[in-house]
């Protein structure tokens, strides 16, 4: 299979790179520069290859602009190559309001993009990487804008899958990842505070009653698109979720052990964020607070009915989310901010 795709060193393209060269597809990669490293240099690094392999192929190009302004020999390369599946993972995942112009021209315009680049090159199978969280209530300006790029695709006369994926977290055998966001944010900050204060001050974190938080491990999900890919087209909307999240407060249970902080930290249903009586190094993590109150405060379960009648027999369940996951994946976390 010749596969086009965006977004190849991030949380999910990554990992989904990795498994399609190894399952020798051809791969074309769009990339762009970033802080003066070539796009050849960025994937190396990411996938930790001094040499990188014979069936993938690398081009320089910007999302943000009309056919990623690829070069003519690039756009001629792949028309040449009869594209099979444009699978586009790239993606802004910033939340905060601040964002709001950069998500919009990452996300809805480069979606637009994207589609017109498909149709130049009449690629027959569009797959677009969106997130299970678009089904929250348009909490943020990610799950507006994906809300919005899914409506673009499905309105496009284009053969499509949207994958709406849960919440990434590392790979199961090494916990690897190639960003730490999204959970890590929310851990790692906390474990910074506490560790700023010399474990000295108490963290209260914020729990909802009954409130879940979908978690699915990287090679899973990679493994999942892989097959998705080679289905074809469903046209419809694919859930990769996780069919029984863990509750919020379990999550934290976990991820407190993992990090050494469950001495300093207290979970509660509710916690005024705009209390001006708090320590110093509650209203640090009262901001993060605030950033994952739509992930932290609602019981997320989504259907994977689709999902399950596209692969048919094909079809695996997430693994289960357990402390040793959890725990593995956050160590590996630990480790590499401190290397």
């Amino acid at each position: 299979m010749n596969i086009l795709m965006t977004g190849s060193t991030g949380i999910v393209g990554l990992p989904c790179l990795k498994l399609f060269l190894e399952e020798g597809h051809n791969v074309y990669c769009i990339v762009r520069e970033k802080n003066g490293e070539l796009p050849s240099k960025r994937l190396k690094k990411a996938l930790k290859l001094n040499n990188l392999p014979k069936n993938l192929n690398i081009m320089t190009g910007d999302i943000k602009k009309p056919l990623f302004e690829l070069s003519s020999e690039d756009l001629s390369m792949l028309n040449k190559a009869s594209i099979d599946i444009f699978f586009h993972c790239a993606a802004l995942t910033k939340m905060e309001d601040r964002y709001h112009k950069e998500s919009i021209l990452t996300n809805i315009e480069g979606t637009k993009h994207a589609i017109s680049l498909g149709k130049a090159l009449n690629i027959p199978h569009f797959h677009y990487i969106s997130t299970a969280y678009v089904a929250n209530g348009g909490s943020n300006i990610y799950e507006l804008n994906k809300e919005k790029s899914e409506q673009i695709i499905q309105s496009s006369n284009i053969p499509y899958t949207i994958s709406r994926l849960a919440i990434v977290i590392g790979d199961t055998a090494t916990g690897q990842i190639s960003d730490f966001t999204g959970m890590y944010g929310y851990f790692l900050a906390a474990y910074r505070i506490v560790k700023k204060s010399n474990y000295k001050t108490m963290l209260e974190a914020e729990a909802s009653e009954g409130a879940t938080l979908n978690l699915i491990p990287a090679d899973w999900t990679a493994k999942t698109l892989s097959l998705i890919n080679e289905k074809g087209p469903s046209n419809t909307i694919l859930n990769i979720v996780d069919e029984n999240p863990l509750l919020v407060e379990t999550v934290y249970d976990y991820g407190f052990k993992s990090l050494g902080i469950d001495q300093n930290t207290i979970t509660v249903r509710s916690l005024d964020t705009t209390s001006s009586t708090a320590t110093r190094y509650q209203k640090m993590f009262n901001f993060i607070i605030n950033i994952f109150r739509p992930y932290t405060s609602k019981q997320f379960i989504a259907s994977t009915k689709t999902l399950r009648e596209h692969l048919q027999e094909d079809y695996v369940k997430a693994p289960s989310m357990t402390y040793d996951l959890i725990d593995k994946c956050l160590q590996y976390a630990l480790i590499t901010i401190n290397d």
